[in-house]
């Protein structure tokens, strides 16, 4: 969440770009998967946190190391907003990183390293006995909130896309046709954070998905690894 001002600069320009970075790392959450699971039956975020003896310590360790991969990716594709980033940074003190976080920050800086990443590398800094500096940018997680949100979006989704299959198979008298829908994107990228063209394969004939269903799939690619296979099953009904 945005905050309405900010003033933690006596430098207009300063304050500025603490802004762009906040509202670039709310989107990176969404985008690079912070709250991304492999599929609905998954564990939320917060439930592995909350699975710590010490959750408030393991919320903090965690939002502080996938700050670090949050920026890596924000650095790969903003790199003029990242380096604007690096000279706020300078001005901020910080405490020297243990060779456990060297190794964690190391891991989760990779191109192809996801929040699954830094939950195991967690597991590891659980035990450290250092957190570094907040960056500035950096703020405070309440995945609860997000995933709650997350959950309301997820179920009218859900329903839209499989209420839009119904219409699309009640111009069919098969009945088996509904077993047999299932996805073919239609990409350049594997990166959710790219606009994918889709279409649907029913009963081996190729169905150009509307725009709105595209953002409908492209949505659950953010939520989940794959699309989920009830998200194909006409009027929810399996």
């Amino acid at each position: 969440w945005l905050p309405s001002q900010i003033h933690r600069y006596t430098n207009k320009q300063n304050n500025f770009t603490l802004y762009k970075a906040i509202a670039a790392h709310l989107w990176a959450q969404i985008h690079h998967g912070t709250f991304r699971r492999s599929s609905p039956n998954a564990k939320w975020l917060s439930e592995h946190l909350n699975s710590y003896p010490e959750p408030g310590r393991a919320r903090q360790l965690f939002h502080s190391l996938e700050t670090y991969r949050l920026d890596a990716c924000i650095a790969r594709e903003l790199p003029g907003l990242a380096r604007e980033m690096r000279a706020l940074a300078s001005h901020e003190t910080e405490n020297d990183l243990t060779p456990a976080w060297q190794q964690a920050i190391h891991e989760v800086e990779k191109s192809d390293a996801s929040v699954n990443d830094t939950l195991r590398q967690l597991v590891a800094l659980y035990e450290d006995q250092e957190i570094p500096t907040c960056r500035p940018w950096q703020g405070v997680l309440y995945p609860e909130r997000a995933e709650a949100t997350t959950s309301k979006r997820i179920q009218r989704e859900s329903l839209e896309l499989q209420e839009w299959l119904a219409e699309l198979l009640e111009k069919t008298e098969d009945d088996d046709q509904i077993s047999q829908v299932k996805p073919l994107q239609v990409a350049n990228s594997d990166d959710p954070t790219q606009r994918n063209e889709w279409r649907l394969e029913v009963a081996g004939e190729p169905i150009v998905v509307p725009d709105r269903i595209t953002n409908l799939l492209q949505s659950a690619l953010l939520d989940f690894d794959a699309i989920p296979p009830d998200y194909l099953v006409a009027g929810g009904d399996g």
